[in-house]
């Protein structure tokens, strides 16, 4: 017995002109300035491997063109059924981006602002190009992690470490039980724990 499972769900942001926005409430809404011919939608992609991120939206009888960009940052999609608990539906990578058919495309693959306001010209703003470091640093410091990791200490450097016992005052209250006050104790003989570095 073979088992059939369900297709994998692929959740995308939606992001269209005010005035497409507009169209699209008064169809999700139903409410009584709709167009009745605005109630038939489909988004159709023209499936070639040299242009599969283009599109088109059909509202009624318009057709906009739409282009996918990818995200800057994964977004998480949440459902909730009684609007007190939420349960993760899917991880959102990718936009839609709708236009009207006289604007140009978008510039690039990849979006420049996020979903949210914080989000604006993230790419900019919060992820830094890498920084350059030369290659004899990379090759020392892959080198003294190789002496650490094989029990060894870095070179030019000792590490001294003495703990003495720990100090901690008792009281007896009316009841004869101990009391044991490890915070006097430590504030009155705080731990006598030195660390030293020296060159050698």
């Amino acid at each position: 017995m073979s088992r059939q499972y369900a297709p994998d769900e692929e959740q995308f942001v939606l992001r269209v002109p005010n005035d497409i926005a507009d169209r699209l409430r008064s169809v999700l809404r139903k409410s009584p300035d709709m167009r009745p011919e605005d109630a038939n939608m489909e988004l159709n992609f023209f499936g070639n491997d040299a242009d599969d991120r283009n599109g088109q939206l059909g509202i009624g009888k318009d057709r906009f063109p739409v282009y996918v960009q990818d995200l800057p940052c994964v977004v998480e999609c949440f459902k909730t059924y009684d609007n007190a608990n939420l349960v993760k539906s899917n991880d959102i990578g990718q936009v839609l981006v709708v236009r009207h058919p006289h604007q140009p495309p978008p510039d690039g693959d990849e979006a420049r602002d996020g979903v949210t306001r914080p989000m604006k010209d993230v790419r900019k703003k919060f992820f830094r190009p890498p920084c350059e470091v030369e290659a004899q640093n990379i090759m020392a410091v892959e080198k003294a992690l190789v002496t650490i990791l094989s029990g060894g200490g870095p070179r030019q450097a000792g590490v001294d470490v003495q703990i003495v016992e720990e100090w901690v005052d008792e009281e007896v209250d009316e009841n004869g039980d101990i009391i044991a006050d490890r915070i006097q104790a430590i504030k009155k003989n705080p731990l006598k724990i030195s660390i030293r570095a020296q060159a050698k």
